[in-house]
């Protein structure tokens, strides 16, 4: 039997971590990779329109996601801007999707 957790993140096209090197998405996907052998997928290229969509959107659905150690995580990132990210989490027995903001 499966419990999946679908997860949506939204930042800002400028998520990059300048001290560190790499996206800040990729702190969210080294968790992921090392607990799931999962790793979110970038859709926001996906969108229609004849403009470029002004965020990245990534996407991933996870079996048995320990979702406050997922939350842990989320909120440990120095986000560049904060008021710009939003993640979206659908959990099997849920009624919607859970919304949650950095911590500033």
């Amino acid at each position: 039997m499966s419990h999946v957790a679908s997860v949506i993140l939204i930042t800002s096209g400028i998520e990059h971590d300048y001290r560190h090197g790499g996206w800040l998405i990729d702190k969210l996907n080294a968790y992921l990779e090392e607990h799931h052998e999962r790793k979110f997928a970038q859709v926001d290229q996906y969108s229609g329109g004849d403009k470029g969509f002004q965020a990245r959107v990534y996407l991933v659905a996870i079996n048995y996601l320990d979702i406050p150690k997922f939350l842990e995580v989320f909120h440990s990132i120095r986000w560049g801007l904060p008021d710009f990210v939003t993640l979206m989490i659908y959990d099997d027995h849920d009624d919607g999707f859970a919304v949650y903001r950095p911590n500033t």
